[in-house]
């Protein structure tokens, strides 16, 4: 082989190699994008469960007379320790799920 035939065939090669990994970056930021949709707008959901929760508790500190002015430390309460037990339950349905616990509807 002549080396001008070597120096093609090394440079259609490494146009190939430049080839897939651009190829490869392309694909992995379209799976990228297609993530980032998917948590915004789970986030966008997760923001609108949280005021429909601090509505109903506001709601129901007013239908049992608590009083005005501690009602917003109430809420912020309330939705602390909604986070906090989600967490819980968020790690005790994964490890259930882990060993193999099945979950009853």
């Amino acid at each position: 082989m002549t080396p001008n035939k070597v120096f093609r065939r090394m440079f259609s090669m490494r146009a190939n190699a430049t080839k897939a990994i651009a190829e490869g970056f392309t694909s992995m930021q379209a799976d990228l994008d297609r993530e980032r949709k998917v948590i915004t707008k789970q986030w966008a959901k997760r923001e609108e469960q949280i005021e429909r929760v601090m509505q109903a508790v506001k709601r129901i500190l007013r239908k049992y007379g608590y009083p005005p002015d501690k009602q917003e430390k109430a809420t912020l309460t309330v939705l602390e320790q909604a986070e906090v037990l989600s967490e819980v339950l968020s790690e005790v349905l994964s490890e259930g799920l882990s060993e193999g616990w099945a979950l009853v509807a």
